[in-house]
């Protein structure tokens, strides 16, 4: 004998229903698509409509039964149709959380101290810079959190390059000459982001083994920033490297403790701080 259930049932949802009898097999009922083909003769105007609305409720019915297949995730069974409305729904939930973590993001890479204090030049270059810069140190740090964090940091990445290509398309840049320009705007966050990330590492890696603990060492996070944000090589003649100007110096200094500071601070950001939309950004001091 088979019995029809309703559907939630399977996800441990109360029921007030009978349970089917031991041994039964079951198969779960979409009890809203019951609800939403229940023919009401007071708002049917003739009997040809309940001839056509009862064959399709019926296909509709059988088409959820049939891909109501069940397979174990996490130890329970879900059915496969559902998985998929639940991933459609997580992503359009998601969606207003992840934009407001990109507010953020921009908000504090387009802070106006970065560029009048700290030598970042206000070109589009330098705001690249800036962004990616911000928005690799909130990767590297969601990514470190329980899932799903690294889920909504794929979001968020997937999200920024999304305004990168609209950036690019405001800009005036072609239709065929976007992809290209995308994929160098890929690499270059790329290696910016590892560049950082093994910086950050190895600054954390001498505070831990207790080398520099009272005043740890910048100099691979400075190297860093001057590959990157200062566009100068170290192997450059003394003319040329930033280092000689006392003031680009200050500013490389600068920039390197702000970056060391937000990475400490990001550090201690919860996934509760990431689902209300607060990054602790710490602000630039002029």
């Amino acid at each position: 004998m088979i019995v029809l259930t309703p559907f939630g049932q399977h996800c441990g949802s109360p029921l007030t229903e009978k349970p089917a009898p031991r041994g039964a097999p079951s198969l779960p009922i979409c009890r809203p698509a019951l609800r939403a083909f229940r023919i009401n003769p007071e708002n049917t105007p003739g009997p040809h409509r309940q001839l056509i609305a009862f064959p399709v409720s019926l296909a509709l019915l059988a088409l959820y039964q049939i891909m109501a297949i069940r397979f174990p995730v996490n130890g329970f069974g879900l059915p496969l149709l559902d998985l998929f409305m639940f991933a459609f729904l997580r992503r359009s939930r998601n969606r207003k959380l992840i934009e407001r973590l990109h507010a953020r993001i921009i908000a504090a890479a387009r802070n106006p101290v970065l560029f009048v204090d700290y030598g970042v030049a206000d070109t589009l270059d330098g705001r690249f810079e800036m962004v990616t810069l911000h928005a690799a140190l909130v990767l590297r740090h969601m990514h470190r959190l329980a899932p799903p964090a690294p889920d909504l940091a794929q979001d968020l990445a997937d999200c920024l390059f999304r305004h990168f290509d609209l950036a690019l398309r405001e800009m005036g840049v072609g239709d065929t000459s976007v992809p290209k320009r995308m994929r160098a705007l890929a690499e270059a966050y790329l290696g910016r982001s590892l560049a950082y990330e093994k910086a950050l590492d190895t600054l954390a890696e001498a505070q831990e083994t207790g080398e520099d603990r009272e005043k740890p060492s910048l100099l691979p996070l400075e190297e860093a920033l001057i590959r990157n944000i200062y566009r100068k090589a170290t192997d450059e003649t003394a003319q040329d490297d930033p280092r000689a100007d006392p003031a680009c110096n200050a500013a490389i200094e600068k920039l390197a403790v702000y970056v060391r500071l937000n990475d400490e601070s990001l550090a201690k950001m919860s996934f509760n701080d990431v689902l209300k939309g607060e990054l602790p950004f710490v602000a630039p001091q002029a």
